[in-house]
């Protein structure tokens, strides 16, 4: 005869445990249950501590972000200034002179032909993304136009560059708290 497992078999002492055990399992779900839903919501005094909290972090970030903004314009406008110096001295390296211009307006566009001639057979010395150019200005990220001015006022040997900043307005040639030039770094 085949012995059944303790769990099948009508005498076992586990079948007469299994119901109660059961029945203990069901009932706790139950109170659990009834117990959740006499606790629905939340108070008012939470959802104030909750909104407060938003609005502080909210403020927080939103005076910080236009800063951020000015910071990221300021820098872009560094390094592309910087991209524009080491093509005027390969300029200079190819030609043993810099690029000669007018004067200003048409002498950053005088500049943008020199580093960037129209001709396919010239040597081009920088490629201008279309970002930093208004038809044929160069300008920093502000949409101001750079001012170039050979041989310089303050680089007496070299050349002048400098943006006008975010005001787009210059009083000292390139020596305003927001100019940015290449011979104050």
């Amino acid at each position: 005869m085949k012995k059944q497992l303790p769990i099948f078999n009508r005498n076992s002492w586990q079948l007469k445990k299994l119901p109660k055990a059961i029945h203990r399992i069901f009932h706790n779900r139950k109170s659990k249950i009834v117990n959740l839903k006499s606790q629905s919501g939340f108070t008012l005094v939470e959802l104030m501590v909750v909104i407060g909290i938003i609005i502080v972090i909210a403020a927080s970030v939103l005076t910080i972000l236009p800063g951020m903004r000015e910071k990221a314009q300021e820098k872009a406008t560094w390094t592309f200034m910087e991209h524009l110096e080491i093509a005027i001295e390969r300029y200079y390296d190819d030609n043993r002179s810099y690029p000669l211009t007018g004067t200003e307006p048409t002498a950053i566009e005088d500049l943008k032909m020199a580093l960037q001639p129209s001709e396919d057979t010239s040597k081009r010395y920088i490629e201008f993304k279309d970002d930093y150019l208004d038809d044929n200005i160069i300008i920093d990220k502000w949409g101001n136009p750079f001012v170039y001015i050979q041989p310089g006022t303050k680089n007496t040997t070299t050349y002048d560059l400098y943006s006008t900043g975010s005001d787009g307005t210059s009083t000292s040639s390139g020596d305003d708290t927001d100019d940015i030039n290449n011979w104050s770094r």
